[in-house]
């Protein structure tokens, strides 16, 4: 079992010290839709420069456009990615592909 804490409706002032204050609890840390939505890709870089040893999730809900949002969040340093479980099944391997190609986590 991974304890995730999930970063959302802050700035990313603020939630890498929620962060700090959970990181000894948790295994992976969320860069949420929402605090992704407002700040863009560099919420998810500079989470990752403050905490290089956890897991980072990129919580972008890939509905379309796989390749190239993908590639941006492992670009900025996510470990792993989302996308919407109702996507075509294109959108899903594409997923999985460009997840393989960055030698990133894949469940798929």
């Amino acid at each position: 079992m991974k304890i995730q804490v999930a970063l959302d409706r802050v700035t990313i002032e603020e939630a890498i010290i929620l962060a700090k204050l959970a990181e000894p609890s948790v295994d992976w840390i969320e860069v949420g839709t929402s605090l992704i939505k407002e700040y863009g890709i560099e919420s998810i870089y500079k989470i990752k420069q403050a905490f290089p040893h956890k897991t980072i999730v990129a919580d972008i809900k890939t509905i379309d456009n796989a390749e190239y949002e993908f590639t941006m969040c492992y670009q900025a340093g996510a470990d792993i990615a989302t996308v919407m479980g109702v996507s075509p099944l294109p959108t899903i391997d594409t997923c999985a592909n460009v997840s393989e190609k960055w030698n990133k986590k894949n469940d798929g």
